[in-house]
């Protein structure tokens, strides 16, 4: 039975850049969020979040679990384990990912192709297959951040694209099944968002500073975090009830 009057929502990633953001506005805005990150084991070239950071983010109405979404059976347990615990679960947002690049998508390690696959697509599959049975007794709603990525091709990022195109690919049949079972499935596409992803896309390219991806678009402004959450948080809204099976580009005019 519940123990909770809030609303149950569920965010992966939830330790930094974007799921952090909306981990904390849903909270903001009457949900209790379950917060799963920090990783164990990786290929990527920079250091993904940490336990101690994802503990960090503890608050009254935030749950942070550790848990890879890579890991089916954890990710299955915990969330049944939370709605045992505050009830039914309304919001599920698929925010981890990772991003690696090479001069010739040809060229990319093997074992970090596979961990974008792992992470970026069967991540999103894992929390997907989890949650919506959970959603259908809600009527709720299911998001997952993608990325410009994922509406194009981007030299040296040809793995992690494909694994952004797959995600689109297969929520956009998802969300179709699910339309008389009463779950709304959303993709976000961000932009250039400053996050430690984009920095890491940075390197990739050998720029300098992020900033230089400015030139890519029209409105010369980075997206903040919560610039990308407050689109998640309104397409988990009631506000929102007309938006379905649909991909939301926040990426302030990317030409790319």
């Amino acid at each position: 039975m519940s123990n909770n009057a809030r609303p149950l929502a569920v965010v992966t990633g939830a330790a930094r850049g974007i799921g952090l953001a909306t981990t904390r506005q849903l909270a903001l805005r009457g949900y209790h969020v379950l917060a799963i990150d920090a990783p164990v084991g990786s290929t990527m070239p920079y250091a993904l979040s940490s336990a101690s950071e994802l503990e960090g983010i503890r608050e009254d109405h935030i749950v942070p679990r550790r848990c890879d979404v890579r890991d089916a059976d954890l990710l299955t347990a915990i969330v049944q384990e939370m709605t045992a615990d505050f009830g039914a679960l309304e919001v599920a947002v698929a925010c981890a990912g990772v991003l690696a690049g090479s001069e010739s998508s040809l060229e990319l390690d093997p074992r970090q192709a596979h961990e974008i696959f792992d992470v970026d697509y069967w991540g999103v599959v894992h929390l997907a297959t989890v949650t919506v049975p959970l959603l259908r007794r809600s009527h709720g709603v299911l998001i997952a951040v993608s990325s410009a990525a994922g509406t194009r091709g981007l030299p040296r990022l040809g793995h992690y694209c494909a694994a952004k195109h797959a995600i689109h690919g297969f929520l956009s049949a998802l969300a179709r099944e699910e339309v008389p079972k009463g779950v709304r499935i959303n993709i976000v596409a961000p932009g250039s968002t400053d996050t430690a992803l984009l920095a890491a896309t940075a390197d990739v390219y050998e720029l300098s500073l992020p900033t230089a991806f400015l030139a890519q678009q029209l409105d010369p402004h980075l997206n903040t975090p919560d610039d990308v959450a407050n689109v998640i948080c309104f397409l988990a809204s009631n506000e929102a009830s007309g938006i379905n099976a649909t991909v939301v580009p926040v990426d302030r005019g990317f030409m790319g």
